[in-house]
């Protein structure tokens, strides 16, 4: 379903890429691109809850503080299932908003239910891991008292006929596409949480999202979403519930940040409180606001670090860029065996030159007899093969240092992927 919205918005884009006979590569960026473009559109569902609700000043601070975190941006164009559930939860979460302030039930009725509607979409549909997430919603206000028997009887009704819709539409899409009877949300959540096998794609211990996942996306907004929950009520409602799902989901025992960044806009809620607070009383007092200011600051520097960093963890595909320009008019077919590292840092189809006679293969496991049919490896094994000769060496991100006596940043590069050509390639194949 997702891929399906992006290829709707992509397609003109795609075309005219198409018509001018440009790289392939383009059509990952125009893709990422739409799919960027659609999660600021549900995160500015969001800023307008905040501002109907909690004002303009924390509307503004939320995107401020939003604005400078690295993971949220580097996420939003990652076409991943959870970037679009991201996006659905995202509207979700504005119509809980403004459903908590509603003045008559009627209204509040309303906010809630598409609330629920478009979070048992995204659930059904994307990500199953977004059931934690709607009781850790409906805990909240359960325990808040907002929730009347009436009101709780119409959410469970709403959820019940978007899910049989979801699932229909989840089922009838997906089991056209993969050319067999499939949901695939209840396969993920059969495997994840009934067979509890999660733990097959790593193991990481259970504070892991607390000590460092959250840390590192949410970095400046930590401190100021504490103070916010001091400074106004409904901030923490809004925390518990973040609190409470993350919680929740830290006892799955493989972890990764996407599966709890529906999380973060409801901890930037708060933070946004504080800078607002702070920035509504500059008359009293600059100082708060220069240590808001400070805060914000500092985590765009981290962001910028991050950014330093996540450029240089594609070696994969600098390697195969490296090569394809090494031999750009190659006089017979060539082929290439693309090693798992290398495919997981860079490597794409975008990259592909099959019209130019190239031929790709990532068959695992290979034998030695299976190596040698290849004209070239790119792999991350430093021990060059029997045959083979190393002609390209793609270097990755080893981490930062700093020099105290220049009082300088430095960024460490380590070599870690390789390309190898085979003896059987002379000079006849190159340009």
């Amino acid at each position: 379903v997702g891929p399906l919205w992006l290829a709707l918005i992509s397609t003109p884009f795609v075309t005219i890429r198409t018509f001018f006979t440009l790289s392939k590569l383009y059509d990952l960026t125009i893709v990422r691109i739409a799919l960027a473009a659609t999660v600021s559109i549900s995160l500015h569902f969001v800023r307008r809850s905040i501002r109907s609700v909690f004002g303009r000043e924390v509307s503004v601070a939320f995107v401020a503080v939003s604005a400078v975190q690295f993971h949220l941006l580097f996420y939003s164009s990652r076409p991943l299932p959870n970037i679009f559930a991201f996006c659905l939860t995202n509207i979700s979460i504005s119509y809980w908003i403004t459903a908590t302030a509603a003045r008559n039930e009627k209204t509040r009725l309303n906010h809630y239910m598409v609330s629920a509607a478009v979070l048992t979409f995204a659930g059904a549909v994307f990500r199953s891991e977004l059931v934690s997430f709607a009781a850790a919603v409906l805990l909240t206000e359960i325990i808040s008292k907002r929730l009347t028997w009436k009101i709780f009887a119409y959410l469970i009704a709403t959820i019940l006929v978007a899910a049989v819709l979801s699932i229909g539409i989840s089922v009838g899409i997906d089991s056209f596409f993969w050319k067999r009877t499939l949901w695939p949300e209840a396969e993920v959540l059969w495997f994840n949480t009934v067979l509890n096998k999660s733990h097959e794609w790593g193991v990481t211990a259970w504070h892991w999202y607390f000590t460092s996942a959250l840390p590192r996306a949410l970095l400046g907004a930590i401190p100021l979403a504490a103070i916010g929950c001091f400074l106004d009520s409904r901030a923490r409602t809004f925390v518990f519930a973040a609190i409470t799902f993350v919680g929740v989901y830290s006892f799955l025992p493989h972890k990764e940040l996407r599966f709890v960044i529906y999380s973060i806009p409801l901890f930037n809620l708060a933070a946004a409180v504080t800078v607002a607070y702070c920035y509504k009383r500059l008359q009293k007092g600059i100082f708060p606001m220069l240590l808001c200011g400070g805060v914000l600051a500092g985590s765009a520097l981290l962001c910028v670090g991050f950014l330093v960093a996540s450029a240089s963890n594609y070696p994969g595909g600098d390697a195969l860029v490296k090569l394809h320009r090494e031999y750009n008019t190659p006089k017979c077919d060539l082929t290439i065996h693309i090693d798992v590292m290398p495919a997981m840092t860079g490597v794409s189809r975008f990259l592909e030159l099959p019209h130019q006679g190239w031929s790709y293969s990532k068959t695992e496991n290979l034998t030695f007899a299976d190596r040698d049919r290849y004209n070239f490896l790119i792999t991350d094994n430093t021990a060059t093969p029997n045959q083979f000769d190393r002609i390209i060496t793609s270097t990755g991100f080893g981490g930062f240092s700093f020099d105290w006596k220049t009082f300088q940043p430095h960024v460490k590069f380590v070599d870690q992927v390789f390309v190898y050509r085979s003896i059987r390639c002379n000079a006849d194949t190159t340009n």
